[in-house]
């Protein structure tokens, strides 16, 4: 995904709870061991925070603790 949409274009979703719980598990494992942890948190929390700027509301710490566990 990361080689084929620009920067800053990418944004994590489980899909919970239509998707069967192995494959978010598969998902977030590969974003958790191929990924660096700043792209991470842009993918976590970053770039949906540019694309929904009132969810920076929210208490960021709060919703980075929530997503990226």
């Amino acid at each position: 995904m990361l080689g084929f949409a620009k920067e800053g274009h990418v944004v994590f979703g489980s899909d919970f709870p239509n998707a069967p719980t192995d494959c978010i598990e598969y998902f977030t494992t590969g974003l958790d061991e191929h990924v660096v942890e700043e792209t991470k948190q842009e993918i976590c929390v970053g770039n949906a925070l540019k694309l929904f700027p009132r969810l920076g509301k929210c208490n960021e710490a709060w919703l980075v603790k929530l997503v990226v566990q």
